[in-house]
């Protein structure tokens, strides 16, 4: 599924990772239906989010009802998954077209500015990886070596902080 998609999208990838201009025209005609989407985006993410938050809902009402009934739990949790489920897809529906609009206008994370300086970020994690994996295999201490992670966290933001301030002179 993933390789059909990269393979769709291939030709496009310059949107993502490079600065572009736009013919005349189009660029005001993509501010012009994103403000038209703004409130489809908005109501949407609204649901997706308190669909999430009330998926838990089932659950509880299984377990006060008889939490000895394994069955009953089973089915339950099947709703509560379904729930998350029907969120997430408002979140994506409306998450992609949002994200083609600030491609489109290179805007937010898609602007030549963050493009620059975030242009070392699959490097950065490759390497994050790496080095976690290799201290948790070597040392055995699992327990511990998920701080690299947030380690590597904080200082990813102080990278793209320092790339951004460089890329604005």
């Amino acid at each position: 599924m993933f390789i059909l998609s990269g393979s769709r999208t291939s030709s496009y990838e310059f949107l993502e990772k490079e600065p572009f201009e736009t013919e005349y025209g189009v660029t005001g005609m993509v501010r012009e239906r994103k403000e038209q989407f703004r409130e489809t985006y908005v109501r949407n993410n609204v649901i997706g989010t308190c669909l999430c938050v009330l998926s838990v809902i089932p659950l509880f009402a299984g377990i006060l009802i008889d939490e000895e009934n394994d069955l009953l739990l089973c089915g339950m949790v099947c709703g509560m998954l379904a729930m998350i489920a029907v969120g997430v897809t408002f979140f994506i529906r409306v998450g992609t077209v949002w994200n083609s609009f600030q491609q489109l206008l290179q805007e937010g994370d898609y602007s030549p500015r963050n493009k620059k300086a975030f242009g070392v970020s699959g490097g950065y994690w490759v390497l994050v990886t790496a080095i976690y994996l290799a201290c948790s295999f070597l040392t055995d201490r699992w327990d511990l070596t998920w701080i690299i992670w947030v380690a590597a966290a904080g200082l990813y933001s102080l990278l793209a902080a320092i790339l951004r301030k460089r890329s604005e002179k």
